[in-house]
């Protein structure tokens, strides 16, 4: 009975012991709470005595403060340089007039036709594998046959450097199908005498029924596989099918 006695006894010993342990630890911790919430409070009020000296001393600091002031004005002028950059960045490509985003080549803006500020050009480098349009300077592929700006054809291009009215001039890509040529057939000659004016009625309403059917087929356009595409009237740009303004030319397109 005295093996079974000691066991209880040690595990009540060592319960009580853990016990304190965990109570001790919870007053600590409790303990250590508060001195954590005052030096933060400390650290507040020492920020704030800080502020309150840069505030009403910064512009004549006592020696021994020089180098702190300066550093605060230094990160100040940063943090206001940088700022600027974030707002410059971000208006950069809205219209200024309804803030509408635009592409950062356009002069108009397509929602409320705005004329949007003029941005400064790079100087573009013509590379031996490139070519510059002579009618807006813009520098595209050396295979390219349209200038992708303005419609130029490159084709013309000498004519158009040679002859200055014709530099304006913006040929359309689009061209018109020809019309298939009206097919008649002739008259047979092995047509009997006895039938001939029969023959003569059915002939002439078969060159009608051929004749219409030509031209039916000659004006039903060809139906392209590739998405309709927007056009501006005025200058050919390509629009998207929400746009109210031509963003090249500024013209109102509904």
């Amino acid at each position: 009975m005295s093996v079974f006695s000691n066991i209880g006894k040690n595990i009540s010993n060592k319960g009580k012991e853990i016990s304190r342990k965990a109570k001790v630890m919870s007053e600590t911790s409790s303990l250590n709470n508060i001195i954590k919430g005052e030096e933060c409070k400390i650290d507040t009020q020492y920020k704030l005595m800080g502020k309150m000296y840069f505030e009403k001393y910064g512009s004549s600091p006592e020696q021994e403060f020089s180098p702190a002031i300066e550093a605060i004005k230094n990160s100040m002028e940063k943090i206001n340089e940088t700022k600027q950059e974030i707002i410059k960045i971000k208006s950069q490509f809205c219209c200024p007039e309804c803030g509408t985003p635009f592409k950062n080549d356009a002069v108009f803006c397509s929602k409320c036709g705005t004329k949007l500020p003029e941005k400064a050009k790079p100087q573009s480098v013509v590379s031996p594998q490139s070519k510059k349009c002579s009618n807006c300077g813009n520098v595209l592929d050396a295979e390219a046959i349209f200038c992708n700006v303005c419609g130029t054809k490159f084709e013309n291009m000498s004519a158009a450097t040679d002859d200055p009215a014709a530099e304006n001039t913006v040929s359309l890509p689009s061209e018109v199908p020809a019309a298939s040529p009206e097919i008649i057939p002739e008259k047979s000659d092995t047509i009997n005498t006895d039938t001939a004016q029969a023959s003569d009625e059915t002939l002439t309403d078969a060159i009608t029924d051929s004749s219409l059917e030509t031209k039916e087929s000659s004006t039903v356009p060809n139906e392209s596989l590739e998405p309709h595409k927007f056009f501006c009237p005025n200058c050919k740009n390509e629009m998207q099918e929400d746009d109210v303004f031509c963003n090249e030319c500024g013209t109102k397109v509904k």
